[in-house]
Parts: structure tokens; sequence; C-alpha cells
């Protein structure tokens, strides 16, 4: 799928539920594990994450549990909109996630600031205090517990 192959109708609908209208839409980014356009809507910059099948993407509704647990707890990330779990709608098949764009630019190398430091510290601590059950890989929510795929801890670290 391509910029060129987007359907632009099913993507104002979906952006419709959210009160929005896209105005322009391009690909940003294709990867292994989803593909991205930058979505500029009526209100603000937006990014349309389709995923692509695989084991190496995060069950959705885990996903956005995690990520909303972390943007209610004051961290420095991103959570979704809406997403295909929250709609019950796939696009063209796939899941996908809409989410604020956020600009930014990775530091080199060694270079991490303190207060880049200490808000990555806080989200990663903020990470290991949401609710689990068992190690590993995270694969699905079960009373609003994370389940890992392991029952061992060192075999969820490998």
């Amino acid at each position: 799928m391509n910029s060129a192959e987007i359907n632009i109708n099913l993507l104002t609908s979906l952006l419709s539920q959210i009160g929005e209208k896209p105005l322009q839409v391009s690909i940003f980014a294709k990867g292994a594990t989803c593909d991205v356009w930058r979505v500029q809507s009526t209100n603000r910059l937006l990014v349309f994450r389709v995923f692509n099948d695989g084991d190496r993407v995060l069950d959705g509704i885990v996903d956005a549990f995690i990520r909303s647990s972390l943007a209610a707890r004051g961290c420095a990330i991103v959570a979704p909109l809406l997403n295909s779990e929250a709609t019950g709608q796939q696009f063209e098949g796939k899941r996908w996630c809409l989410e604020p764009f956020i600009t930014g630019s990775h530091p080199r190398r060694g270079a991490l600031s303190q207060k880049i430091g200490r808000r990555l510290g806080e989200t990663l601590a903020a990470l290991h205090e949401l609710p689990t059950v068992q190690f590993g890989r995270p694969l699905e929510l079960y009373e609003d517990r994370i389940v890992g795929q392991k029952s061992d801890p060192l075999e969820g670290v490998a």
C-alpha cells in the first residue's frame, strides 16, 4: 500500500468519529510492523498507522492500554486517539491506530541530556508499575492486567 493507494473515503469515515476530516495525506514511513501516514486534518497534524501482520506487532488493546496508562501518569508518550480495537473497524482488512503527530529528533549517541534521561527513567518506572501477570512480551489484557507470554522471569527477559 502506498500513499496513492490509501482509501481516502475510509480514512475520512474514521476521522469523522473524532469530528475531523483529512485535508492532506502523505506516506511518512514504511516499516516491518506498520505503514505510517502523515495526515493534516481540519484541526491538527495526525499520524495514521496501519499494521502489518506478524508477531512483532503488539496487540492493539494491550498497546492502547499501556500507552494510555502511561500518558495518564504524565509520561512523555503519545496516547492513541482512536484505533481499530476501540471502533471495531479495520482499514482494508488491517488493524490501525490514529494518534497526534509529534515532531522531534533522536539525540546523537551518548548525548542524552539529564532532563531527557530523567523523563525516560520516569517513563520506565511507570511502565514497570503497570499491573502484570507473568513475564516477557505482553500478549493480552485480563481484568486490567497485562498478561506476559512466559511464566518464568528469566525466560521472559530472554
